[in-house]
């Protein structure tokens, strides 16, 4: 499945908290045990972030997994019909 406006949405939570906390892009692979080329992409929204990372994301970060998606509309993108 590809990445949406809520995906894009929560990277850009991902890397607001992770600025906020001045925590490099290294530092947050190393907690988190998540590449950073990964962690690039999830910042773009060019990919979606699977529950786990996103648990361990919010704990390196000490945030509630809430935090991503506030200020979110709350609907995904439509589902695309298939040929």
């Amino acid at each position: 499945m590809s990445a949406n406006a809520i995906d894009a949405h929560i990277g850009a939570r991902l890397s607001a908290r992770r600025a906020a906390r001045g925590i490099g892009e290294g530092a947050l692979a190393e907690m988190t045990g998540v590449c950073v080329r990964a962690i690039r992409r999830y910042e773009r929204g060019a990919r979606r972030i699977g529950a786990a990372h996103l648990f361990a994301f919010a704990k390196a970060l000490d945030v509630e997994i809430g935090y991503f998606f506030e200020g979110s509309s709350g609907s995904p993108d439509p589902p695309r019909e298939r040929a």
